[in-house]
C-alpha cells in the first residue's frame, strides 16, 4: 500500500540478452514484473549476475536504494521488464 509521500515511479526496460539496468531512480524497493505479453523468462539480479527467472506475468519486489542496481536480460529473445519504484 502506498503511503502519502511515497511518489511512485514507474517504467519499463525492452530485456535482450545482454543484461542491463532497469533504470536509474531513488526508491526503496522496486517491483518488477515480466509483462505478461513477454515470449521469454526475463532474468532479474545484480550487475554480474542475474540468476531469478519470471515467467511472463510474474513479479517479485526488491527492496534497494535505487532501480539501477537491479539488472534483467533474457536467455534469448526478448522480453519486457515493467517496473514501479516507491521512495
Amino acid at each position: 500500500m502506498l503511503a502519502t509521500g511515497d511518489n511512485p515511479v514507474a517504467g519499463t526496460l525492452n530485456a535482450t540478452t545482454s543484461a542491463a539496468a532497469l533504470g536509474s531512480q531513488v526508491c526503496s524497493a522496486v517491483l518488477v514484473q515480466n509483462d505478461p505479453g513477454s515470449a521469454n523468462n526475463l532474468l532479474i539480479g545484480d550487475s554480474t549476475s542475474q540468476p531469478f527467472s519470471l515467467k511472463a506475468g510474474q513479479a517479485c519486489t526488491i527492496p534497494c536504494s535505487n532501480v539501477s542496481k537491479v539488472y534483467a536480460k533474457t536467455a534469448s529473445g526478448a522480453a519486457t521488464a515493467n517496473w514501479i519504484a516507491t521512495q
